[in-house]
């Protein structure tokens, strides 16, 4: 069970060189900046660690995450409407 839970973790540099990564996120900046913006919720939801001072994203919760964070964001109602 321990090897699959580590199995799930993927460096984010290696993931944003992914293909799922660079759909995403085409740069690394652009990465880092989405991070920055959402950080809390990516922690909270379990879907990125720290680890040996490296964050990890966990698969599939980052993705999935990262999708809800979108959604949410296209569906919000501007506020100076």
């Amino acid at each position: 069970m321990e090897s699959q839970i580590f199995a799930d973790l993927r460096n984010w540099r290696e993931w944003q060189k992914s293909e799922e990564g660079l759909r995403l996120f085409p740069t690394h900046y652009s990465l880092l900046w989405f991070i920055r913006q959402h950080e809390a919720k990516l922690i909270e939801s379990g879907a990125m660690v720290k680890m040996r001072n490296q964050w990890h994203f966990v698969m599939p919760a980052f993705e999935k995450t990262v999708l809800g964070i979108v959604r949410h964001q296209t569906t919000r109602v501007p506020t100076d409407a």
